[in-house]
């Protein structure tokens, strides 16, 4: 019987926790501005330095990575392509 219990609790607190955190985000939406700040050529780092967050890694593939910028309940969407590092193609869909 403790064993259950304690199975229920931890389903319980991490459904606590993944209502708390939403499913993407942070809760710190990115504006439209801090978007056309972006520039070709930028590093991860300072695409973050604008942004206030890290992105979420969504793929790779040789020294091509692909990160995503998900507004909470996901009401924006902001991808970015890295090459070698680098900016090199950036979209949005949802920022007003």
């Amino acid at each position: 019987m403790k064993k259950k219990s304690t199975i229920v609790v931890c389903v319980m607190c991490l459904l606590t926790i993944f209502l708390l955190t939403g499913c993407g985000g942070d809760g710190t939406d990115i504006t439209l501005e801090q978007f056309n700040r972006i520039e070709v050529g930028m590093s991860y780092s300072q695409v973050v330095a604008i942004f206030g967050r890290d992105g979420e890694f969504n793929h790779e593939a040789g020294t091509t990575r692909v990160y995503r910028w998900p507004n909470s309940r996901h009401s924006a969407l902001i991808t970015i392509i890295f090459i070698d590092g680098y900016v090199n193609t950036t979209a949005q869909i949802g920022l007003d």
